[in-house]
């Protein structure tokens, strides 16, 4: 191994190419680094998913003992692999009951939650199961939740001022934000609603609705408040402009007087 950390000659590419994926590695069983050409093995060993060389005589050794004891002398015999997964690892909420030697094997697994399951080795290896589940249930309430608040009694209030304004398919909106009227910063976007019912008092009191202040105002602090039906039907635009053609009218008579008198 060179000064850079890494191996060359006289290895040839492809065991120099994987001895040098070892740096900054651990051993995957007993966890101390991997420094290669020192604690982990060339040629075929490096082909194995980052083991060092004493957990891999764990595996190694007994093979060459029964080899030995079969046949009577000492041979050099290829040993197996590693398991792929071994037992005691932990792939995300898994835990690995037991080895599974290749790919197509199948390993008992215990979830944190306590389940246990049986997950082909190729699986865990490439992270394609995390959990049982579970994880993916508490990341669920967390990836699709906005404010929270969709329980609350003022929830429908404030959906439906937003939508009166917004939703050009709302049977209100031409009253509302086809005339122009508008909802504050304040209570639209992520924050929205609870700025809302923080400005409102928190509660809706008994009998009343939502109401503006100024008819063709917007909706935001200043403007808003709660108003009772008869409230509500004093501040309408219809009773508005009726007032407006009575004045109108008493002007007209005024004048008629005015000319009359003249």
């Amino acid at each position: 191994m060179s000064g850079d950390g890494k191996v060359h000659a006289p290895f040839s590419p492809a065991q120099v190419e994987s001895l040098n994926a070892y740096t900054g590695r651990a051993c995957r069983k007993c966890g101390i680094p991997l420094v290669p050409g020192q604690n982990c093995y060339p040629g075929q060993i490096v082909r194995c998913d980052y083991i060092c060389r004493t957990c891999y005589r764990e595996y190694q050794n007994p093979y060459q003992r029964e080899y030995r004891r079969v046949h009577g002398r000492a041979r050099k015999v290829r040993a197996l692999r590693p398991p792929l997964v071994m037992r005691g690892e932990r792939f995300t909420r898994w835990l690995v009951l037991e080895d599974a030697r290749v790919s197509t094997d199948f390993a008992l697994c215990r979830c944190d939650c306590g389940a246990e399951k049986r997950i082909r080795a190729a699986v865990l290896r490439k992270g394609q199961s995390r959990s049982c589940g579970c994880l993916r249930r508490e990341n669920a309430g967390t990836f699709f939740k906005t404010h929270g608040l969709s329980g609350h009694p003022l929830y429908g209030t404030w959906m439906n001022m937003v939508k009166r304004c917004t939703d050009s398919a709302h049977h209100q909106f031409a009253d509302y934000g086809g005339r122009g009227i508008r909802v504050c910063d304040r209570w639209t976007g992520s924050e929205g609603c609870a700025n809302f019912i923080s400005d409102m008092g928190g509660s809706r009191p008994d009998g009343m609705s939502l109401d503006r202040i100024d008819n063709d105002g917007d909706y935001e602090p200043g403007n808003c408040r709660w108003a009772t039906k008869v409230q509500q039907a004093a501040n309408s635009r219809r009773k508005i402009r009726n007032a407006e053609f009575n004045a109108l009218l008493a002007e007209v008579e005024r004048l008629r007087a005015l000319v009359g008198a003249s």
